[in-house]
């Protein structure tokens, strides 16, 4: 065959194939022979038509090979559907001590009302402050300080208040670890007109449970997300190159409190209020 190449100049096609990926959809590589002429001009030709990917190489016998790669199956009578794949991540950060959800959630379990425990925060970070204007750090100071704690507070209420409060002011404690889960959808599809990134309540916080039935995560995959987590939905990411496949991204970042005074809820979120 090589030499009937090497003879007439056609092309020849040597070998058909598509591939099935689960996670990015399907493909079909095409394999050609023929002279480096008449494949540098079919290679322009397949661009053209789509391809994602061309390799021209030499055979080593005077002629060359052209592999042509398209992002979609050419082969069979039914176009790739696009495929999503799931994604959790965790990470974790420093923030400021008094934003932690640890310890914004012990105040919340200890003082029920929203006024109490606005009003233990702002006792607490007043405390903090007057123990660093004092000069002399001493027995007689630390009793003093913490005097108040117990006219105000009794119980378990003073025993949690103390506890912040010597770590923060007495342990210097200015900040603490908190730990954020991010949810992804990836959405892969053949072409761009298979799929169109949707902004449906972007910005907006968004309860597990909304996610789940929106973006029909899998219940029996390698993860659950966290059913106590509130989510704020980022603006959906779209990446595409001429002749490949199109990726549309979608991003939740999830917390334990969401204020609504630089917030709004999707739908059944409840946001966290200052005001009784």
């Amino acid at each position: 065959m090589s030499d009937r190449i090497s003879t007439t100049g056609q092309i020849v096609l040597e070998a058909e194939a598509c591939e099935t990926n689960s996670q990015a959809g399907n493909s079909t590589v095409y394999v050609y022979t023929g002279t480096k002429e008449r494949l540098l001009a079919k290679r322009t030709v397949e661009l053209g038509a789509g391809a994602s990917i061309t390799k021209l190489e030499s055979t080593g016998d005077g002629n060359y090979q052209l592999t042509v790669t398209y992002a979609t199956d050419k082969l069979g009578n039914e176009g790739d559907l696009p495929v999503s794949v799931h994604e959790l991540e965790n990470t974790m950060e420093q923030v400021d001590v008094y934003n932690s959800d640890v310890l914004l959630g012990q105040l919340d379990a200890a003082f029920v009302t929203v006024t109490a425990r606005n009003l233990a925060l702002v006792f607490l970070k007043g405390a903090c402050d007057k123990w660093e204007a004092v000069e002399t750090k001493d027995q007689a100071a630390m009793t003093a300080a913490e005097a108040p704690f117990a006219s105000a507070y009794s119980g378990a209420s003073l025993a949690l208040m103390l506890n912040l409060f010597r770590g923060i002011a007495y342990n210097q404690i200015r900040h603490a670890p908190q730990f954020n889960s991010v949810y992804r959808r990836r959405i892969t599809a053949a072409s761009y007109d298979q799929v169109q990134a949707a902004f449906t309540g972007v910005g907006k916080i968004w309860t597990t449970a909304e996610i789940l039935s929106f973006e029909e995560v899998p219940s029996l995959w390698w993860f659950q997300l966290p059913g106590d987590n509130l989510w704020l939905k980022a603006s959906p990411s779209v990446n595409t190159v001429a002749g490949q496949k199109t990726e549309i991204l979608y991003n939740y970042v999830g917390c334990k409190y969401a204020w609504s005074g630089i917030h709004q809820a999707y739908g059944a979120a409840v946001l966290k209020s200052f005001y009784p």
